[in-house]
């Protein structure tokens, strides 16, 4: 599965079926995330590799993908498949739903569907990319049996009806329910949709109820548990049952039964086996392409999948089971009417399952549709996944972490264990996380201490316990709530506490502005982007060799105390913080400046390496020359320095101010007395170089960055 390298970006293809032009339109401001709209069924025949393995199941699907689908699963086989129904060749996932039938006259005809699936990639902490989905991987999500909501085990914002009308238009009449009962007509289609848990425990790749997987705290935004702490892509399937091209005009209601026999919609359920090449997963998903955009794109405009696209649909169309068919005359053609639900299937709105007499025989099962099933757990826990959430996954089964430091008595005095003050416990819920952390894990042999130098190690100033056994770290925490109860003791010291059902948070002042890894005396620390341009952007430029020194001259020439370099190449200037500004670790503001790679320019996901320029700077440079070396990178089209300009003298005027600390940041010292020195030179080569220097341009309407800036 080796990856080849990337091709040029393929043309945006045709849609198979209309799509809403909001569908089509990027959505700005939010998450990442991709669709693919050519999706088509590559078989309908009563198998589910995953309830039923090696059997029969006891109703028909209607699947997609990957033309190895049997009555097994196992990933090295459906990895070997020859094609696959979705547009993108790398792909031999198979995903699908119960068929859905029209009942009329005791009649039942298979209805066609449209299909399309998105993946959701929001991220636990904006350091953490989406991990690829594990070789084996197996999810199930829904409840042939439910008869209500609640008995789905789903939410809302998890199991969706849609009854489109006017859909593709810009007056949608679309009515979402939780049922597929709709008393009107559905003029586009009866949509549905399922939303597939995006936390993956680590470990186990199926248990029974799906207990492997977990939703987020927001179903499929928000942050995994700490049970599930591995980040996938969340998916929702999505099928568009074409009812008004079957029996136009007609409602809903009375008229749908599910495979299984269900006429109530409750009985809705979805289901994925893994068979993407993992190498070009996980390329796209760290494809700046691809991810970090803010948005939702069409799968194809992510550069590394774009190259695997299927450009005309016409072999995903054509791609047919390679195994055999079960051998069932009643699965029904589209359209075409059944006297009968294959399987002992007869209508069902409430109570138990209604049996049939007399009993239905199953058709044989083909030896080829069968085969050994693959593992249920990964042997090698860290073989799939990144070394930060090999941390946690170490943790979580008590093996330890090599990327977590070994706590060492003789060391405290170097993390200042002292300086660690209890702030209160606090109330922790999923709606209301106590502390906005960024980094978490659990350890079965916990201490207070521990939790502290984990923290401090990560560089940030609040470390909280939770349940005897969770660390948390963060650089902000919500004190809303607060609660009493963090008596649990300790996994690795019975004598001490570890919070409980709250989180008893602890804060470290000697962290707030502590450089660490930058030597400069003016560094006060890699801090939190406010996101909007809001946190220091009074001035800016963007440099293709920027360096701190760099960005430091041009901020001080601009007449501002604070600068701050981000993304490798952008210098941001201000007196004060904005927005943002909080102490973040640094971690986050490692990615190297383009003007020097030894050297660090802030971060590209959330950090600012900042530097208080009113505070004594180590050694002496002339910002004569800094701007001259500013004008020679950024201006290669301007004329020669003549020798006179380079000579002229330039006079310098002095301004005294006061800058006020942003206290609750811990920005900068409270009533600083700052001397803005600003240089001038009236017609100087260098100086209007500088000055010729321009922000970057905007982004176009409706694309935002990571950060939601436009």
């Amino acid at each position: 599965m080796l990856f080849s390298g990337l091709a040029a970006l393929v043309p945006l293809l045709a849609l198979s079926t209309p799509v809403a032009a909001d569908e089509l339109a990027p959505r700005a401001g939010g998450s990442d995330a991709w669709h693919l709209d050519w999706l088509y069924t590559i078989v309908k025949e009563r198998l589910d590799p995953i309830v039923n393995p090696n059997g029969i199941s006891s109703h028909v699907h209607r699947v997609v993908g990957g033309s190895m689908f049997g009555a097994n699963y196992n990933s090295d086989q459906y990895l070997s498949a020859k094609c696959t129904s979705a547009g993108v060749t790398k792909d031999n996932s198979n995903y699908w739903m119960p068929q859905l039938y029209w009942r009329e006259n005791g009649k039942y005809i298979s209805i066609a569907a449209d299909i399309r699936f998105y993946y959701f990639l929001s991220r636990n902490s904006p350091d953490e990319p989406v991990q690829p989905f594990p070789p084996g991987l197996r999810m199930l999500v829904g409840n042939p049996n439910a008869k209500s909501l609640e008995d789905t085990g789903m939410t809302l914002q998890s199991f969706i009806y849609t009854c489109q009308n006017q859909h593709y238009t810009s007056n949608s009449q679309d009515t979402t329910s939780t049922n597929f009962n709709f008393d009107y007509t559905c003029g586009d289609g009866l949509k549905t949709e399922l939303k597939f848990p995006p936390c993956w425990d680590g470990v186990n790749l199926y248990l029974p109820g799906n207990k492997h997987m977990a939703y987020s705290d927001t179903t499929q935004y928000g942050k995994c548990p700490y049970s599930h702490p591995i980040r996938l892509p969340g998916i929702m399937l999505e099928y568009t049952w074409q009812t008004q091209k079957l029996r136009p005009g007609a409602k809903m209601n009375g008229n749908l039964i599910w495979a299984n026999g269900d006429t109530t919609g409750y009985g809705m359920h979805g289901d994925f086996i893994n068979g993407w090449d993992y190498d070009v997963l996980n390329q796209a998903l760290n494809d700046p392409t691809c991810v970090g955009l803010g948005y939702e794109i069409p799968m194809q405009q992510c550069k590394t999948l774009g190259q695997y696209m299927d450009t005309t649909g016409a072999t995903a169309k054509a791609c047919s089971i390679q195994r055999g068919l079960v051998n069932e005359t009643n699965n029904g053609i589209d359209g075409v009417a059944v006297s009968s639900l294959p399987g002992c299937n007869l209508p069902w709105s409430s109570g138990a399952k209604p049996t049939c007499s007399p009993a239905v025989t199953n058709p044989s099962l083909p030896s080829a549709l069968t085969g050994s099933d693959g593992a249920y757990a990964i042997s090698d826990k860290t073989q799939y996944v990144s070394s930060f959430v090999q941390q946690q996954v170490a943790m979580n089964n008590g093996t330890g972490s090599p990327g977590i430091p070994a706590f060492d008595d003789s060391a405290a005095s170097k993390y200042d264990a002292g300086k660690w003050q209890e702030v209160a416990c606090l109330r922790d819920s999923s709606s209301l996380r106590a502390m906005q952390y960024a980094v978490n894990y659990t350890d079965k042999a916990l201490t207070p201490a521990k939790c502290q130098q984990f923290c401090y190690t990560y560089g940030y100033v609040y470390s909280g316990l939770l349940g005897g056994n969770n660390c948390q770290c963060a650089s902000s925490f919500n004190a809303s709530q607060y609660t009493s109860d963090c008596n649990t003791s300790c996994s690795g010291d019975s004598s001490q506490k570890c919070g409980g059902n709250g989180v008893d948070v602890f804060y470290n002042p000697t962290l707030v502005g502590r450089p660490r890894i930058n030597s400069d005396t003016q560094y006060i620390g890699c801090r939190k982007d406010g996101g909007d341009g809001k946190t220091l952007n009074a001035a800016s430029v963007q440099n293709k060799t920027m360096t701190p020194t760099l960005c430091k001259a041009f901020c001080k020439q601009k007449g501002y105390t604070l600068a701050a370099l981000e993304y490798g190449n952008k210098c941001w200037c201000d007196n004060a913080f904005k927005a943002g500004g909080q102490p973040y670790p640094e971690a986050l503001c490692n990615t190297a400046c383009q003007g020097d790679t030894s050297l660090n320019c802030g971060g590209s996901t959330g950090g600012m390496a900042v530097y208080n320029l009113s505070l004594s700077a180590a050694g002496n440079i002339q910002a004569n020359a800094v701007v001259a070396s500013i004008s020679a990178a950024t201006s290669a089209s301007s004329k020669p320095v003549s020798s006179s300009a380079k000579s002229a003298a330039s006079s310098t005027t002095a301004k005294t101010s006061t800058a006020s600390a942003a206290a609750a940041s811990g920005s900068c010292p409270a009533a600083v007395t700052v001397t803005k020195t600003t240089t001038v030179t009236p017609k100087s080569t260098a100086k209007r170089a500088l000055d010729d220097v321009k922000p970057p341009s905007r982004r176009s309407k409706g694309k935002r960055d990571f950060f939601g800036r436009h």
